[in-house]
C-alpha cells in the first residue's frame, strides 16, 4: 500500500493539571472537523474490478501457485507492537500490550467504542476511506510512533506492506470492548499520562491494532500435516477465507428471491409443511418484502457512511415507510442484540475465527437507535442465512422430523435454481429441446448406478454437475481440521464419487440404448456446484486432489480435473454464456490453462473480465428487479432505490440518513481470497 504524504504532529507539550511540569503526550487531541465523503461508484449488474485494481486490491498475480498463496492472495495488517514497542523503549518503559488495552478501555465508553468500531468496519470495505483514516491517524501519533507506523505499513518490517484496517481485527476488537480482559498490574502512571485526552477514534484504532497483536497459534514440531502444510496454518487459511467470502449484494438479494418466492413455490420431490415463503413468514412473523426492505435500510446507511457520518440510525429509519413499527420491531428482535446481550453471546467464545453471534445479529440495538457493525453480515443474514431461520423454527416448534424435511425442502430449492443456470448454458438440439439430461434421465440408461444431478452435452465435451445445498459448519468456520475435513467428505468428495461413477458410465463404448450420448464422451469436465460455501484455495484444492487420488475416485480417460463453483460463479457463467456466447467447457479450459487454475473459479474471472460488464443471468437480474421495486414501495420512496449507490430515492436528511453512495464497488465476483 502506498503511503500517502502526511506531517506528523510529534509530541506536544501540554502543562499537567495543577501544575507547572510537562508532559510529552503521545496523541494529538484532534479538533472536530468535517471531511469530504469518499464517494464510489458500485457495479451495475455483474461487473469486476480491472486486472490492475484486482491485483491491488485483491492481491490478484500473474502467477499463483501453491507456494505463493500466502503472499500473494492475503493481506498484513499493522498490529500494534510494530509502532508502540519502539515508542515506549524511547521513554524508558516495557511495552505491556494489557496495560495499553486497560488505559485504552477507560478512556471512552463501551457504546462510543462499538460505534467507532462500527464506521471503522465500514471503512475496511474502501481503500479509498481506510486512506483517509491512515493520514488521521498518523496525524495523531507522536512523530516516532508515527514514523514506525508508516514504515511497517510501506513494508518496511519484512517486506510486506500492512493494512491500517482488518474487519477480522474490528470484529475482534469489538469482543474486547465487551468483554475486556481480566485487570493485571497497574498500568504505569506514564502511559496514562500519555493516553490522557486521546479521541474516541484513534483510540478505537490503536484497539484494534492491540487485538491484532493477540492473533496468534503457537506451532510446535512435529504438528500433523494438512495439504502439505502445519495443520494450524492451513486451517488459519481456510478460516480466513471463508471468513472473508462474499458475494455481490444484488446478486444475493434477486438470487434468494428467486428461491423463496418463485422455486420454492413449484416444487416436484419434495412436499413442504407450507410453501416455504410462508414457511419463513411463519419463522420470522414477518412477510419477506418486509424483511427485505428492513435489512436493506439499514444496510443502504452503512454504505453510504463516509468519515465523520453519524453511524448510528434511527431504528424507524425514514419518514413515510410503510412497514409497521411492530414487524421493525420483530425485525430487530431477530438480528439485533443490546451491548449487554452481545457481551453475553461473546463471553464465551474467545477464539479469532468465533463470529456466530455477530454473524447471526450483525445489529446492535442503542435505545432508539441501531448501529449496523457488519454490513456484510447483515445482507448475507437475510439472503443465504435465511434458510436457519425456517430450521431453528421447525425444529423446535415441530421437532427433528420436520426439520429434515425443510432441510430436504430446501435442497430441492438450491438444486432446481442451479440446475436452470446450468439448462440454461445447454446447447439447443435439432427438436428444440437442450442438450440438458439430468439424473432420473441417467437412471433410467444406467439402472443401479449412482448418476450426477445434471450432464450437458456440447457435441464431445461432456459437463457433468453434482449440486449441494450444504454449507461448513461453523467449527469449520473456526479453524477446526477435522470438522473441516468432514465437511470436504459430505459437501466434495462424496458427491464427487458420483460425478465420477457417471463418467466411467459416459466413457463406455458402445453407451447403451438410453444413453443421452449416442456414443463414449471426447471429453468430460466433472464440476461440483456448492449451493452454501466452501473454501476454495490451492491448500483446499491440494487436500481434495489428494483425497480423490487416495480413494481411487477418478477413473482413467480424457476427464479435466474437478471444477468446485458456488452460485455465484455459476451465475458469472451463465452471464459469460447469455452475452459473449461463451460456453462453459470454454470457460472452464481457459480457467485451467490460466495462471489462476489452482485458485476459485472468480479469481480468473476477475483476471481474464475484470473491469467489464458481464450483467447478470436473466432469471437473477428479474428477481433482483422485483426486489428492488418491492423495497422502494416498503420504504415509501417515490424515486426508484440505485442498488450501485445503495441509495434510496429522496431521504429527509435530518432524519434517518438512507441515501447515499456506497464506498466500494460490488464485484459480483470478487476473491474469494481475498484475505485481510
Amino acid at each position: 500500500m502506498a503511503v500517502l504524504s502526511a506531517t506528523p504532529v510529534g509530541d506536544v507539550t501540554v502543562p499537567e493539571s495543577g501544575g507547572g511540569n510537562r508532559v510529552p503526550r503521545m496523541f494529538v487531541p484532534r479538533a472536530a472537523q468535517r471531511m469530504p465523503v469518499v464517494t464510489r461508484r458500485s457495479a451495475s449488474g455483474l461487473v469486476l474490478p480491472g486486472v490492475d485494481d484486482a491485483a491491488r486490491r485483491l492481491g490478484l498475480t500473474p502467477v499463483l501457485g501453491e507456494s505463493v498463496f500466502v503472499e500473494r492472495l492475503t493481506r498484513v495488517y499493522l498490529i500494534a507492537r510494530e509502532y508502540l514497542e519502539g515508542f515506549e523503549t524511547r521513554r524508558g518503559r516495557k511495552y505491556k500490550r494489557d496495560q495499553w488495552i486497560a488505559v485504552l478501555l477507560s478512556a471512552h465508553p463501551a457504546e462510543e467504542y462499538l460505534c467507532q468500531l462500527a464506521a471503522l468496519n465500514h471503512a475496511a470495505n474502501s481503500d479509498e476511506l481506510t486512506l483517509a483514516y491512515r493520514d488521521r491517524f498518523l496525524g495523531a501519533l507522536a512523530d516516532d510512533a508515527a514514523e514506525a507506523a508508516r514504515s511497517a505499513m510501506a513494508g518496511g518490517v519484512d517486506g510486506r506492506p500492512r493494512w491500517l484496517l482488518a474487519r477480522q481485527m474490528i470484529l475482534r476488537a469489538m469482543r474486547m470492548v465487551l468483554v475486556p480482559p481480566p485487570p493485571t498490574a497497574t498500568p504505569d502512571p506514564g502511559l496514562v499520562a500519555h493516553l490522557e485526552g486521546i479521541d474516541p477514534e484513534t483510540a478505537a484504532i490503536v484497539l484494534l491494532h492491540l487485538a491484532a497483536g493477540d492473533h496468534k497459534q503457537d506451532r510446535g514440531e512435529g504438528e500433523p500435516q494438512l495439504a502439505g502444510m502445519p495443520e494450524s496454518l492451513t486451517m488459519e487459511i481456510i478460516a480466513n477465507n471463508v471468513f472473508n467470502d462474499r458475494d455481490d449484494d444484488g446478486d444475493m438479494l434477486g438470487r434468494y428471491r428467486l428461491l423463496w418466492k418463485d422455486i420454492g413455490g413449484s416444487l416436484t420431490q419434495v412436499t413442504p409443511r407450507r410453501p416455504p415463503v410462508d414457511l419463513l413468514e411463519e419463522a420470522t412473523g414477518i412477510d419477506l418484502e418486509d424483511l427485505t426492505a428492513l435489512a436493506y435500510g439499514y444496510w443502504a446507511h452503512a454504505r453510504m457512511c463516509g468519515l465523520d457520518t453519524p453511524i448510528k440510525l434511527q431504528a424507524t429509519l425514514m419518514p413515510g415507510i410503510r412497514v409497521a413499527e411492530a414487524t421493525i420491531e420483530r425485525f430487530l428482535g431477530l438480528f439485533a442484540l443490546t451491548p449487554a446481550e452481545l457481551a453475553q453471546e461473546l463471553q464465551d467464545r474467545p477464539g479469532s475465527w468465533q463470529m456466530l453471534p455477530l454473524q447471526a445479529r450483525p445489529l446492535l440495538r442503542l435505545g432508539n437507535d441501531v448501529v449496523v457493525l457488519d454490513e456484510r453480515y447483515l445482507m448475507e443474514r437475510v439472503t443465504r442465512g435465511l434458510s436457519w431461520l425456517v430450521h431453528d423454527h421447525e425444529r423446535d416448534t415441530y421437532g427433528d422430523q420436520a426439520r429434515n424435511l425443510w432441510t430436504k425442502v430446501y435442497g430441492e430449492m438450491v438444486e432446481r435454481f442451479a440446475e436452470g443456470q446450468l439448462r440454461s448454458m445447454a446447447p439447443v438440439l435439432l427438436g428444440g429441446s437442450p442438450a440438458f439430461f439430468t439424473e432420473e434421465q441417467l437412471q433410467a440408461a444406467f439402472p443401479g448406478q449412482r448418476s450426477c444431478d445434471a450432464v450437458i452435452d456440447f457435441g464431445g465435451d461432456v459437463v457433468l454437475a453434482e449440486i449441494v445445498s450444504g454449507t461448513v459448519t461453523v467449527k469449520t468456520r473456526e479453524g477446526d481440521a477435522q470438522a473441516f475435513r468432514n465437511d470436504a467428505k459430505r459437501l466434495v468428495l462424496d458427491k464427487a464419487r458420483q460425478v465420477y461413477t457417471t463418467a466411467r458410465n459416459l466413457l463406455r463404448n458402445p453407451q447403451p440404448t438410453k444413453s443421452p450420448l449416442a456414443g463414449p464422451a471426447g471429453r468430460i469436465f466433472p464440476v461440483v456446484v456448492c449451493g452454501g460455501q466452501f473454501p476454495i484455495n490451492p491448500l483446499t484444492m491440494r487436500y481434495i486432489n489428494e483425497e480423490l487420488k487416495a480413494k481411487g475416485l477418478v477413473p482413467e480417460g480424457p476427464i479435466e480435473p474437478l471444477a468446485l463453483m458456488d452460485l455465484e460463479e455459476l451465475e458469472g457463467c451463465a452471464a459469460l454464456r447469455e452475452r459473449r456466447g461463451l460456453t462453459l467447457p470454454q470457460q472452464l479450459r481457459a480457467w485451467r490453462a490460466s495462471a489462476y487454475a489452482a485458485a476459485a473459479f472468480r479469481n480468473y474471472l476477475a483476471y481474464e473480465y475484470g473491469g467489464r460488464e458481464l450483467g447478470r443471468p436473466g432469471t437473477v437480474g428479474n428477481a433482483l428487479a422485483e426486489s428492488t421495486l418491492a423495497i422502494q414501495r416498503r420504504l415509501g420512496v417515490e424515486e426508484p432505490i440505485d442498488l450501485r449507490r445503495a441509495r434510496i430515492g429522496k431521504v429527509d436528511q435530518k432524519a434517518a440518513r438512507v441515501s447515499g453512495a456506497s464506498r466500494r464497488p460490488s464485484s459480483a465476483l470478487g476473491s474469494r481470497s481475498d484475505i485481510d
